[in-house]
């Protein structure tokens, strides 16, 4: 129960992260369960449309690593914030004006 009300008080959002291709964002999904996990980034600065290109369980693994060490994350017994080297103590926002601030997020990019 307290790591749901922590965990309530936080805005969620995706890693975004960069490489030699562009922006993205890493995330997972299962079709089914004969197909099993996809992994993914998802190039989000395309013009027109968004980029997908599967990865290995092992690359996505690494990258999420690699965002969290550097934007923190949330714990997952606790549901505190672990602080990361950029980003060493989480802002306080009013809810109201961020939620309307921030782009609408999907469910793919969630999971990220």
């Amino acid at each position: 129960m307290y790591r749901e009300e922590k965990s309530a008080q936080y805005i969620k959002a995706p890693y975004v992260l960069k490489d030699e291709k562009g922006t993205f964002t890493i995330g997972y999904e299962r079709k089914n369960w004969i197909d099993g996990m996809k992994y993914f980034k998802t190039y989000i600065d395309e013009e027109d449309t968004e980029r997908r290109d599967f990865i290995s369980k092992e690359e996505f693994n690494e990258l999420r690593d690699e965002a969290e060490a550097v934007w923190g994350k949330e714990d997952p017994w606790t549901g505190n914030f672990v602080p990361g080297l950029l980003n060493p103590e989480l802002k306080e926002v009013n809810p109201d004006i961020a939620t309307d601030t921030l782009p609408a997020l999907t469910a793919e990019n969630q999971n990220a």
